[in-house]
This record gives structure tokens, C-alpha cells and sequence, in this order.
């Protein structure tokens, strides 16, 4: 982007999710999960109300949906440049794991260690093995729906976005996928000025699963 004012700062971010197939990839096809979460996009140090976007006018369906049965690491990597400024962080990996109604979540959350996460049909449990404790745990409780952390659940809510292009099959990690693409552009009124995201989405054709999500937001302005 070319700014002229330059007392304008330029901010770009990357977010990166990728997901790796454990040895249990599923191999049967049930429908898409019917879940809500919020979707991985670029970091740009701000939030503001959006009063005009501009959008792609062409719009597909994310092809996508969760197995019953799987395995799997979510690692989300995060970079960001302001200015002359770069700085990175990558994420603890989350270790996902499927059966049916039963899931499962692990992540080493330091210096407290391995905490589990026990999704069970009925009930819902925190473990934390280097304790030897564990509770039973409620929405209310951690102020998040463990329910909500799956990775088919990610991908749902940009199925219902406005503007996502379908760009077409190919390789990724020995896997075939097909990749799909968002770009939109905020006029905010505000002093962040002009905000740019673009995303890509690599679903596994074989699985359902999204193996990749980058995320690219560009913001220009006071921030």
C-alpha cells in the first residue's frame, strides 16, 4: 500500500493456522458440523467500527466438515510489522482428538504443564496430570464453549462469508487440498484508517479438515 501522508503508519499482520493429521486421519464423510466460532484473520493492533467495506463480488461455498474420528496439532503462528518494526510469536500447539461425541484438547501451558481438556457428550472436564487434579468445568465457569475449539468448527462461521473465491486444487504437505481465498477493504472513518484483509483457507479434499488458514491484514493510519 502507498501512503502519502507520512504521518501514517503502516500495519501488517500474519496469522498462520495450520493443522497436522495425526495417524488416525478419519476416513468416512459425515455432514458438516452446524457450530459457530470466530474466524483466524490478520493481527492489526486495533479495533474499530467499520462503516463501509468494499467486497469481491464473486462468492463460493468453503467445502468443508469435521470426521467423526481423527487426530490431530493446531499450530497458529502470529507476525506483525509496524513501521520498521517486525515481532512474532508462535503458539503453544494444541493437540486435538475426536471419537464420536468424545473430544479431546491437550496444550503445555507453562509452568503449569499439560492441561487437558475432556469434551464428553454429557459433561466436561479440566485435567491437569503434574497436580494430579481435575474438575468438572462449565461455560460459565471458563467463559469459553470448549465445544467451540474444534478445528471444522473454525471454518464454518467462513462459510457463511460474503465475498470467499474458490482458487483451485493443489499440493500441500503430500496432501491434495483445494484452496480458497477472502479479501475485503475497510474504510473506517476513524484514525486507523483504511483496513485490507486477505485470507486463504486449505481444505484436505480427502478429510473435510482445513490443514491451513493464513491470515493478511493491512491497516494505514495514527495507530
Amino acid at each position: 500500500m502507498h501512503v502519502k501522508k507520512p504521518s501514517m503508519v503502516i500495519s501488517k499482520g500474519l496469522t498462520i493456522f495450520a493443522l497436522v493429521l495425526g495417524g488416525a486421519a478419519a476416513c468416512q464423510q459425515p455432514p458438516a458440523a452446524n457450530v459457530n466460532t470466530s474466524a483466524v484473520n490478520g493481527n492489526l493492533q486495533t479495533t474499530v467500527n467499520v462503516n463501509s467495506a468494499t467486497l469481491p463480488t464473486e462468492s463460493a461455498v468453503i467445502n468443508t466438515r469435521e470426521p467423526e474420528r481423527y487426530r490431530a496439532n493446531v499450530v497458529v503462528t502470529q507476525a506483525q510489522t509496524t513501521g520498521q518494526q517486525a515481532q512474532g510469536i508462535t503458539l503453544p500447539p494444541l493437540q486435538v482428538a475426536r471419537n464420536g461425541a468424545d473430544r479431546r484438547y491437550s496444550i503445555n501451558v507453562p509452568p503449569v504443564g499439560e492441561i487437558i481438556f475432556l469434551d464428553r457428550a454429557d459433561k466436561r472436564y479440566i485435567i491437569m496430570p503434574s497436580r494430579k487434579q481435575y474438575a468438572e468445568i462449565t461455560p460459565e465457569m471458563t467463559g469459553l464453549d470448549v465445544r467451540s475449539m474444534t478445528p471444522g468448527q473454525m471454518v464454518t462461521a467462513l462459510q457463511k462469508q460474503r465475498g470467499v473465491q474458490e482458487v483451485g486444487e493443489e499440493q500441500l504437505n503430500g496432501r491434495t487440498v483445494t484452496k480458497y481465498r477472502y479479501a475485503a477493504t475497510a474504510r473506517t472513518g476513524s484514525q486507523a484508517g483504511d483496513i485490507s484483509a486477505e485470507n486463504f483457507i486449505f481444505v484436505d479434499k480427502e478429510t473435510g479438515l482445513p490443514l491451513r488458514i493464513e491470515g493478511f491484514g493491512q491497516s494505514s493510519g495514527n495507530v
